[in-house]
């Protein structure tokens, strides 16, 4: 039993259904690239000041 007298062009079927699937992967790697790729924007440009506490310094003979 062969394939080919089974179905005669089955080389252009399964270039076709591979077409298919490419079209498939491309559009979905597209579409979930570009979802992804705009997130950088909602960060703000500027660093952020250092949020620091100020030391604690003994009190001096003055103030005590």
């Amino acid at each position: 039993m062969n394939i080919n007298t089974l179905i005669p062009n089955w080389q252009t079927l399964l270039s076709a259904i591979g077409g298919v699937f490419a079209a498939i992967a491309i559009i979905l790697g597209l579409i979930f690239g570009l979802n992804t790729s705009p997130k950088p924007d909602t960060t703000p440009t500027t660093a952020p000041e250092p949020t620091y506490t100020r030391p604690t310094v003994p009190p001096t003979v003055k103030e005590m």
